[in-house]
């Protein structure tokens, strides 16, 4: 059903079916989990349903934020679910998946901060620091006053020795929670 609509452009629905189709299926697993042991028996047919609805479902959100990205006119409604479907993505492990919806939305929009941390937090995945370094650096152009981006660049300064950089921001949060 999730695949019909899928084609049908009822991405909505096509996510909604899936997300069913992977709770049952998980919650097979875990049945399978405990009559395999007692029985011994595999659930290799409840993974395969579940890998299947994963791939799809990984796939519908791609998609559907590259369709969004596409519209003429978006609001910030729109741009935040798109950051929605990437950071889906990023909890679904698709790392490559997420790295296109947010260099497409970065595409669009250059400017938008978030893009870069989410990229960094791809990065980071990938034990790629400097790259990560480097994409933080420019979520903060964009969102200077976010606490939360720049402890997470203080802490990849730090993986990369340069302590006098973390330091430097500890030193700005620090000030900047006295005032």
């Amino acid at each position: 059903l999730g695949e019909v609509y899928a084609r049908m452009d009822r991405i909505d629905d096509a996510i909604a079916v899936l997300k069913e189709v992977i709770a049952m299926a998980e919650g097979t697993l875990q049945f399978m989990d405990t009559a395999r042991q007692l029985r011994g028996r595999p659930a290799r047919r409840a993974v395969r349903v579940l890998e299947q609805a994963e791939r799809q479902l990984r796939a519908i959100l791609v998609r559907r934020a590259v369709r969004v990205l596409e519209q003429a006119d978006l609001t910030p409604a729109d741009i935040e679910a798109v950051i929605d479907d990437g950071v889906h993505l990023i909890g679904m492990s698709d790392l490559e998946g997420a790295r296109q919806v947010f260099h497409l939305l970065l595409a669009r929009f250059p400017d938008n901060g978030e893009g870069y941390y989410w990229l960094a937090q791809i990065n980071i995945r990938q034990g790629n620091d400097e790259t990560a370094i480097a994409f933080l650096e420019q979520s903060l152009i964009y969102l200077p006053d976010n606490m939360a981006y720049r402890f997470v660049l203080a802490g990849r300064y730090e993986n990369q020795s340069r302590l006098d950089d973390a330091e430097q921001i500890y030193l700005q949060i620090i000030d900047e929670t006295d005032e």
